[in-house]
């Protein structure tokens, strides 16, 4: 008759346990560390644990690297894009990585040669990238962009004219301040002001209005009014929550 039992599983050092927690997000690694991290008896603060971790841009990692690169060197690039139609070619200049906290998708930011505004282009729509020369202006392009970027919400591109927007939502104070934390975590540059009992005022300004409306489709029943310098966009807002709720009137 045979026997067996399991052998007692050995205590790894923490800088082992360390290293296991940054491989295991890593295939195919990351099984077998899961898996040693879960039988463990400690419980270590590890700075490699993520919130949203996204491996499918794995194959825009290349285009990353040089993107960097050249922000590093200060270099300008030419980028080749994928389009629907053809691929095309782009003189640019880049200046920083965005990863979107919703999408997970990767941008790069910059300006394009001959224009005075910022734009950005998606990594997985450009399939190169080739460093060329110095740009003799990249540190003012740099400060430009940071002057400029408390006025982004999502979209990066187009006409950089500010525009004014104001809603006023009632809150209880009292037993709803987690949305007063939310407001002022999440409202980016935007400005929350008590006005009145359990009545707040949120302004911002932005570049573009049409990015913010997700975030103020979290406070319907509680928006009490809204205003904005871009008379159309107050209007354009109220007719899609007027088609959402003709949507779900249908579905019921």
């Amino acid at each position: 008759m045979n026997y067996y039992k399991l052998i007692r599983f050995p205590e790894l050092s923490s800088n082992f346990l360390t290293a296991i927690q940054f491989f295991k997000e890593v295939l195919p690694v990351g099984i077998l560390g899961a898996y040693i991290l879960n039988v463990q008896k400690v419980s270590l603060k590890s700075p490699f644990i993520f919130k949203h971790f996204y491996p499918v841009h794995t194959l825009d990692d290349q285009v990353a690297f040089d993107l960097l690169t050249a922000i590093r060197l200060k270099k300008h690039v030419e980028i080749h894009l994928f389009t629907r139609m053809k691929k095309i070619s782009k003189s640019f200049l880049p200046i920083k990585l965005l990863v979107s906290s919703q999408s997970g998708r990767r941008y790069v930011m910059g300006r394009t040669a001959g224009s005075h505004n910022f734009t950005s282009f998606r990594l997985d729509h450009i399939e190169s990238v080739k460093v060329l020369g110095i740009d003799e202006n990249f540190d003012q392009v740099v400060a430009e962009f940071k002057d400029a970027l408390p006025y982004f919400w999502s979209n990066m591109n187009g006409n950089f004219k500010t525009s004014t927007f104001r809603m006023q939502i009632r809150i209880d104070e009292y037993r709803e301040t987690y949305l007063i934390d939310r407001i002022k975590r999440e409202g980016r540059s935007g400005k929350l002001t008590k006005i009145g009992p359990n009545l707040f005022e949120y302004e911002i300004k932005l570049f573009d209005l049409t990015g913010i409306k997700p975030f103020l489709r979290t406070f319907i029943g509680r928006i009490v009014k809204m205003e904005a310098s871009r008379k159309d966009f107050v209007t354009s807002f109220l007719k899609e929550v007027s088609l959402m709720y003709e949507f779900y009137e249908e579905e019921h």
